[in-house]
């Protein structure tokens, strides 16, 4: 189940939206942060924030398909937390 985890990295890094004072390092920096904190919380809608919706990949993935695999982890029962 790592792949859909990298496809909403890729996604979350397509839609990075952060002032023009920062370097393209803070940048994807804060994302990832953002992006952690709400896997943490389980905070789907946070996240599908942080995904572009023109984001497709080369498997045919969209951001429809990485929403619905975020439902899927955020409704299992299991902790999602830092490894």
């Amino acid at each position: 189940m790592k792949l859909p985890l990298i496809l909403l990295m890729a996604g979350i890094f397509l839609s990075a939206c952060t002032s023009a004072r920062d370097t393209p390092e803070m940048k994807i920096r804060q994302l990832l942060k953002d992006a952690e904190t709400a896997v943490e919380k389980k905070d789907a809608t946070s996240l599908r924030q942080l995904i572009s919706e023109k984001y497709t990949d080369s498997q045919g993935q969209n951001k429809k398909n990485i929403e619905a695999v975020l439902r899927y982890y955020f409704l299992r029962p299991c902790r999602v937390a830092p490894g």
